[in-house]
């Protein structure tokens, strides 16, 4: 039982340690982030778009659109990198944003019809029954 204790804590102690590493890192990235290092936006957003795109299409109904929410969750990164307070990770930051993003698309989608839905080019707007003879 001891050896269990002590293998469970000097798991723990790994875990730490690699928190601090990573927590870190993300200092470091905002920093130069906030220094406009495009280097760093670039090498950020190669690395994390897809899976940007990913998330968003869990509430989305297209590549298309998700495509749309990762470019407007870039430009909230971007708008909202100062007040990053580093309570968790930039990458879980960056993804909460995504997904902020995406369920504000998804029920302003799902409140509006698209105009493909209303007919073709030879289809009455308004069923005719609905006008008298003369046309009123």
């Amino acid at each position: 039982m001891r050896f269990l204790r002590r293998a469970t804590s000097a798991r723990d102690q790994g875990t730490a340690a690699q928190q601090r590493a990573a927590s870190h890192q993300d200092r470091a990235l905002v920093v130069r982030l906030l220094a406009r290092d495009e280097a760093a936006f670039v090498s950020l957003v190669r690395t994390e778009h897809e899976s940007l795109v990913r998330l968003a299409l869990v509430f989305v109904r297209n590549r298309a659109t998700a495509e749309e929410v990762a470019q407007d969750t870039w430009s909230g990164v971007l708008a909202g990198l100062a007040g990053f307070e580093g309570r968790s990770s930039l990458r879980a930051w960056i993804f909460q944003i995504c997904s902020n993003h995406a369920m504000r698309r998804s029920a302003r989608e799902a409140r509006s019809t698209p105009f493909s839905a209303l007919g073709g080019p030879d289809e009455p707007a308004v069923d005719a029954g609905r006008f008298e003879a003369d046309g009123h």
